[in-house]
């Protein structure tokens, strides 16, 4: 059952970029206008990227150059958000070496509930934040990692967020 369903919203993406362009730029919040949905290659899902946020299809995702923050989207037909929301208990989490920081529940801006957990991990000497969305309806799941290294957090987190926040399952 889809809960809402969007026409597929491509938007020509511009993988070239000088990383002087990004660096150190303010990452600013977009406000939620479903013109701006971007649909994301071989998914059902689009959402809002930051802005100076590039697309990544290795990832897949997006990523900004100049902080290391990125947006890591992955989907899993025929299972329900909910379902998974069950097994990631905190012991769960931190058996991946992981630390659990929080869960809390939410509701995106298309109307969708979810859940988002917080941890935090070190790669190379730098410790970093996750922040794991999960939603969808009860067949399909859009699972989001946005990632960011903790000492940028205050730069980067709302238009993480917003971005995480306008998700949507759509009809490719």
């Amino acid at each position: 059952m889809l809960l809402f369903s969007l026409p597929a919203f491509a938007q020509e993406r511009d993988t070239s970029f000088k990383l002087t362009d990004y660096y150190l730029k303010n990452v600013e919040e977009k406000p939620y206008d479903i013109k701006l949905l971007d649909s994301v290659k071989n998914t059902k899902v689009a959402l809002i990227p930051p802005e100076h946020f590039v697309y990544a299809e290795k990832i897949p995702g997006y990523i900004h150059p100049g902080t290391s923050a990125s947006i890591q989207i992955k989907d899993i037909e025929g299972t329900s958000w909910t379902i998974i929301d069950k097994v990631m208990t905190k012991e769960h989490l931190e058996s991946q070496g992981v630390e659990f920081i929080g869960r809390e529940k939410v509701k995106l801006f298309s109307g969708l509930n979810g859940v988002i957990y917080t941890v935090s991990f070190e790669s190379k000497g730098v410790k970093f934040e996750r922040k794991m969305l999960f939603t969808g309806d009860y067949n399909y799941t859009i699972w989001l990692n946005a990632n960011y290294p903790v000492s940028l957090k205050e730069s980067v987190i709302k238009p993480l967020m917003n971005s995480l926040l306008s998700a949507n399952i759509i009809n490719n």
